[in-house]
């Protein structure tokens, strides 16, 4: 007796399906819901993953020169002159090439999760927006609005992982050199080298349960805004170049940007996000590293933002700037070309 996938409840009262007629459309709705939801954690996360990996040795540069001086101990990089180039050739003597991945298991354990829940929710937040102010389609303030509350959401849940990911990617071998004072590397290891579950460990017997959660606001202050910018932005860059009709940028057959639009889009995406966040990123980034030594000080948000302004000046927030950027281009552009690319192989699928 259903013949018309949109029947009102009116339409559909007959004897048959008398038994589900209040929540027929919600039971579909919901089922619909879920399968899309799903697809997009998926999808979501192998993005994040793929470009995570593939972007692990600039990612391990840019923490390495946010927080080096952060440590009492400088067994990363300290000096403020020193070089993106000589930074890698210093790594790869001292640790090998390998070293550039250190802690990237972590950072998938963290980045597949953190993206599935930061697309799904995200989709999930502009569709209740878009029903709750009955428009039917996406504006900037709603592209806003639902990429801060994924980030927010994301970032909460996984944020321990994201904790340990840093503390191991600052980890280093001891050297076997004597120190100078123009080394940008110590001879003493101020961190033994440790897995994740050791990492997890010590967090708890050090610092306490909350000490996982060491730099959660801050971290928030940075990926709520980042994320919120970053969506909006290549939702905006999408529409722009759906309007062109030009086949550079859009798949034949659908609405959807093709790996060259992906990634144009995406990589504005990052740059916009970055410019405006990145000095809050090197405050959250800081802060999760103190309490990696035995009986170092932990200063609290403001200390840390003056201490920083204090030692290096308005610059000094801005510290690893250009392997920021360098990673976060094409990182996020890988993201959200895969992610569309996944996306569009299990909308396919029936």
């Amino acid at each position: 007796m259903i013949t018309k996938p949109n029947s009102t409840e009116s339409e559909s009262q007959t004897p048959d399906i008398c038994y589900a007629e209040s929540v027929e459309s919600p039971v579909i709705t919901m089922t619909h819901n879920s399968s899309q939801s799903f697809k997009t954690m998926i999808a979501g996360g192998i993005a994040g993953s793929t470009s995570k990996t593939l972007m692990a040795p600039l990612s391990r540069l840019v923490i390495l020169f946010q927080v080096s001086s952060a440590l009492p101990v400088r067994h990363s990089l300290s000096s403020d002159s020193i070089s993106l180039l000589s930074a890698m050739k210093r790594i790869i003597s001292e640790e090998g090439f390998l070293a550039f991945w250190k802690g990237n298991l972590t950072s998938v354990l963290h980045r597949f999760p953190y993206s599935a829940i930061n697309f799904s929710v995200f989709e999930l937040t502009k569709e209740l927006l878009l029903e709750l102010s009955s428009k039917k389609e996406e504006t900037l303030s709603i592209r806003l609005i639902s990429g801060a509350v994924g980030g927010g959401v994301a970032c909460s849940v996984c944020y321990p992982l994201d904790l340990i990911r840093t503390r191991l990617t600052v980890d280093s071998r001891p050297l076997h050199t004597t120190v100078k004072s123009n080394q940008q590397f110590s001879t003493t290891p101020a961190i033994k080298q440790a897995g994740i579950v050791r990492t997890f460990a010590d967090i708890l017997r050090n610092e306490g349960f909350f000490g996982l959660y060491r730099g959660l606001m801050v971290s928030l202050s940075v990926c709520m805004p980042s994320l919120a910018v970053g969506f909006a932005a290549y939702g905006s860059m999408k529409e722009i170049l759906l309007s062109t009709n030009n086949n550079l940028f859009i798949q034949d057959d659908s609405k959807r940007l093709t790996i060259l639009g992906a990634m144009i889009s995406g990589a504005t995406s990052g740059i916009l996000s970055s410019f405006l966040v990145y000095p809050a990123d090197l405050v959250r980034r800081r802060m999760q590293v103190r309490g990696i030594v035995a009986g170092q000080k932990k200063p609290m948000l403001f200390q840390e933002i003056t201490g920083i302004y204090k030692a290096q000046g308005v610059r000094g927030f801005y510290r690893g700037i250009v392997p920021e950027l360098l990673k976060v281009t094409p990182t996020v552009g890988i993201t959200f070309c895969v992610y569309e690319f996944v996306l569009g192989i299990l909308d396919s699928k029936p």
